[in-house]
């Protein structure tokens, strides 16, 4: 790939490795120095590099895919776009009438990553969860994405239920 003039190579190279990591569903060192045109060190550092600021997560010893910082960031962009904005009076409407508290979240590749939260506060209890959190295997909006997986754009992977 040829690299656009004034562009920083590191981060050409990360955006290069981010595009081939959304073609399939995970990249190894071979891929990733195939891919960059450079040596298995050279991809090795980039990989590496990469899980630990959160881009990248291990899915077993030899293949990476999506960390967790991306679906923070992807719901931050969500939020830009106005998807969170279009769902905030609907969750509204929901929690009034439910009366209980309504939460969104989208998909990171593993489990539900909570984008927004409606709490409900007519109750003296009542459930709250951060902005960001990860949903566990057994939350309600986790079991709704497996049932759903079939018809959804993101390639979900069986098995990887966590």
């Amino acid at each position: 790939m040829e690299i656009a003039s004034g562009d920083l190579q590191v981060v050409a190279r990360v955006v290069q490795l981010l595009r081939l990591l959304a073609a399939h569903d995970t990249i190894d060192l071979v891929s990733a120095a195939e891919e960059l045109g450079v040596g298995k060190s050279t991809a090795h550092r980039y990989l590496a590099s990469m899980e630990n600021h959160g881009l990248l997560q291990r899915r077993d010893r030899n293949r990476y895919e999506f960390g967790v910082l991306l679906a923070e960031l992807g719901t931050m962009a969500l939020s830009r776009l106005g998807v969170l904005d279009l769902a905030r009076p609907v969750m509204e409407e929901i929690s009034v009438s439910m009366r209980h508290t309504v939460v969104l979240s989208v998909w990171n590749g593993h489990s539900p990553v909570v984008a927004q939260v409606r709490e409900d506060s007519s109750r003296t209890a009542h459930v709250s969860i951060a902005v960001g959190s990860l949903l566990g295997p057994d939350a309600a909006q986790t079991v709704v994405f497996w049932a759903y997986r079939n018809r959804s754009y993101y390639r979900f992977r069986e098995g990887r239920r966590r």
